[in-house]
């Protein structure tokens, strides 16, 4: 092992990129940290203040909160040495939105520091190199919850780090967790039970609406070749995932398999199918988590939090119906790519603003397309316009 730390820690400074990317005189550095032989594969980040204000980091759309010793979600961008992403093994955590608690104040002059096993969130390759870099949104004050509950949105500035490559060391072996699952009342079993009837059920109207929205060209029999397919503009889709690509690759061109139509459609009628299974779930005091988190996940497992059982089945803008969905969007699997977690998503506005390649990757875009969520105050609703509603 001794021998292994070594070649792993040298290798980290024969590739490490040593400069941070600073902007506004925020930066976010990135190293590889093998000291320790247990956790040779860890990363050690350190985001600096050098303003002349605070600034404000959302802690669970980060690697600075680990509650339970753990990353909250994939803030991580991991690839091998060809390039190609690292799956990431690690627990999705579903929040509410986020009180003024969890977010983590850096003074002027100040720093903020973090360290990441990598061995035990990402399926590292058995050998070779690894490559990691990542980004952090930096608020300059801390948004406030507004009446109807949700965060109030403010602009955010996306501060991304150097790239670090090293050589991956044999993993060390990992010291379990202490379990917090408990077992469910019979009101939370009944809960949980019409809530993965409810995600099923909501996620098959989405799917058959998805499906409402193409239309193909008529079919010339002198040219019987695939039609072109077309989507009806709908607001619905346009909210949470932008305009759909006219021009993209359809089958069975090539390509079409990469584009962000059929992630989409991939994506929604995934969830659909692998709720026909049911989800597992496991009653959770959530032990070392913020009190405002729905739920956990991790592989297939599904840990409801206490304050998961004060939402709605269905229904409104966080439900648990709607918890479900988003936390079974995240298995990836030959139907389709897990989705993620996008650093600066914390409400509908912050989801909604997403350009369409983040949009058709984030969680969350995907758990208000399928419970149908309504947009919400528009600026012109603020000043008399016309308010969007959720489609019946």
């Amino acid at each position: 092992m001794r021998g292994i730390y070594r070649t792993a820690f040298t290798a980290a400074i024969w590739f490490f990129v040593p400069a941070a990317y600073a902007s506004s005189g925020v930066s976010l550095s990135l190293t590889h940290d093998g000291r320790d032989a247990s956790a040779a594969n860890s990363i050690a980040l350190t985001l600096s203040n050098g303003t002349d204000h605070d600034i404000f980091v959302y802690g669970y759309n980060s690697v600075f909160a680990q509650p339970d010793g753990r990353t909250t979600s994939n803030w991580l961008s991991v690839t091998d040495a060809f390039g190609h992403e690292v799956l990431y093994k690690g627990r999705y955590v579903v929040m509410g939105a986020p009180p003024p608690s969890l977010f983590i104040r850096i003074r002027s002059g100040k720093h903020l520091d973090a360290k990441v096993d990598l061995s035990r969130e990402y399926d590292l390759p058995p050998a070779g190199s690894v490559t990691v870099k990542t980004s952090v949104a930096i608020y300059e004050r801390v948004p406030v919850i507004l009446p109807n509950g949700e965060s109030e949105s403010i602009p955010h500035e996306s501060v991304e780090s150097n790239a670090a490559t090293f050589v991956v060391a044999r993993a060390g072996a990992h010291i379990a967790a202490t379990a917090s699952t408990i077992q469910c009342t019979a009101e939370q079993q009944d809960a949980t039970s019409r809530a993965i009837a409810g995600a099923k059920s909501i996620s098959e109207v989405a799917m058959n609406f998805l499906g409402s929205l193409y239309y193909a060209d008529p079919i010339d029999p002198e040219n019987p070749v695939p039609p072109r397919v077309h989507m009806k503009p709908h607001r619905r889709y346009l909210n949470w995932f932008g305009s759909w690509d006219e021009g993209a690759p359809q089958a069975p061109e090539p390509g079409h398999e990469a584009t962000d139509n059929t992630r989409v459609d991939e994506t929604i009628v995934a969830t659909y199918v692998r709720l026909q299974s049911g989800a597992m779930t496991a009653c959770d005091q959530c032990k070392g988590y913020h009190p405002a988190a729905r739920a956990w996940a991790e592989g297939k497992l599904i840990h409801l939090c206490p304050v998961n059982f004060t939402d709605p089945i269905t229904g409104g803008i966080t439900s648990q119906a709607g918890t479900i969905a988003h936390e079974i969007s995240h298995q990836g699997d030959g139907m389709a790519k897990a989705t993620v977690d996008i650093d600066g998503v914390r409400d509908r506005a912050s989801a909604h603003a997403l350009p369409r390649p983040s949009a058709v990757r984030s969680a969350a875009n995907y758990e208000y397309f399928i419970t149908n969520a309504p947009l919400g105050r528009s600026p012109a609703a603020a000043s008399g316009g016309q308010q969007p509603q959720a489609d019946r």
